[in-house]
């Protein structure tokens, strides 16, 4: 029975795409080369139509595998390491199946929790190798691409209503630590400076020369910077909140300015390393802008003066020619002396 190109295009090609797609993974890749088979063999019978028809269905199927092999598929690994504590409290196991957001594994002492940063099925739960050098517990999930959100996420109520003490209970849940390389949690950190602080500094300097988080994170997401602000000041009720910036970045100054107001002060910090360049820059513009002066002319070189001939350098043809002298007995009571 010979199908028309409309037929085949609004009949024929759904029903394999949907077939393809509600096969297991495994086959997938051998499904997609028999129907390309297939289609290459309706394309000499039925024309364009048949080509494009093709073509849409390799591509999907390609951008299919490509996309879950190389964006979202794939193992992700979560090291269950603590700062100074004891991480002994493992929520999953093998098999589990888990969504984005949902804690995997928590301790005791200086511990925050660990979280999975996307849904899938776990299919480890070994020691592997971290960073500092040893083996630590991990969880391995299969990412399964669709990023499903952990049902305990919701939206909280305003956090300047709630109490300190509910507050940095949500931020050690939420396993916020430090961005240095010690991982210090942000909620035992928050916890130790109640009552203790009478002035919160914002660091919004680089630590390093060329980088630009902090400067596009102040210049883009003011508001979510002062947020953080107003949270940390909701615990440690200080008298006074400043931000630091380096004079250098008048983008993020102005922004931070505009959405700060009247609630933090917002300091333009000198910066020496600036500073010197454009006094090294100011400089240089100096000395190109000065006039020319004209060179004097250099005198002629003079021809060298005759040697004479014990005065001449010793070439490499004299040094080899030079024969020292004979090596000569030395005098019976000199060679005595020497003996005693």
């Amino acid at each position: 029975m010979a199908f028309s190109s409309v037929q085949f295009l609004f009949i024929f090609l759904p029903l394999s795409l949907a077939v393809y797609w509600l096969l297991p993974k495994a086959l997938r890749n051998g499904a997609l080369g028999a129907f390309s088979l297939l289609f290459f063999a309706w394309a000499g019978l039925k024309g364009a139509a048949i080509l494009l028809a093709l073509a849409l269905l390799c591509g999907a199927g390609l951008a299919e595998m490509v996309f879950d092999g190389v964006v979202t598929g794939g193992d992700a690994q979560f090291v269950l390491a603590p700062f100074g504590g004891v991480m002994d409290e493992v929520n999953v196991r093998v098999g589990d199946r888990v969504t984005l957001g949902q804690r995997l594994g928590d301790g005791e002492g200086l511990c925050a929790p660990v979280h999975a940063s996307v849904s899938g099925t776990v299919v480890a739960v070994e020691p592997r190798p971290h960073p500092g050098g040893t083996d630590m517990p991990a969880v391995v999930i299969e990412n399964d691409g669709r990023d499903t959100l952990c049902p305990t996420i919701q939206k909280r109520a305003s956090p300047l209503t709630l109490p300190p003490d509910e507050l940095i209970a949500i931020i050690r849940e939420a396993g916020i630590t430090g961005m240095g390389g010690a991982g210090f949690p942000t909620g035992a950190k928050l916890a130790s400076a109640v009552g203790k602080v009478d002035t919160v500094l914002v660091n919004g300097a680089e630590c390093e020369p060329y980088i630009t988080a902090d400067d596009r994170l102040m210049r883009q997401t003011p508001e979510r910077v002062l947020g953080g602000l107003r949270v940390i000041c909701r615990i440690l009720q200080p008298k006074r909140a400043v931000v630091g910036i380096e004079r250098n970045k008048p983008e993020a100054i102005a922004a931070m300015r505009a959405a700060a107001g009247s609630e933090a002060e917002v300091l333009a910090l000198r910066v020496r390393s600036y500073e010197r360049a454009q006094a090294a820059g100011r400089t240089a513009e100096a000395r190109a802008d000065a006039p020319a002066a004209e060179a004097p002319v250099a005198p002629a070189p003079a021809e060298p003066a005759a040697q004479p001939e014990e005065n001449k350098p010793l070439t490499a043809a004299d040094l080899y020619a030079v024969k020292r002298p004979a090596k000569t007995e030395a005098p019976a009571d000199d060679q005595n002396q020497k003996e005693a």
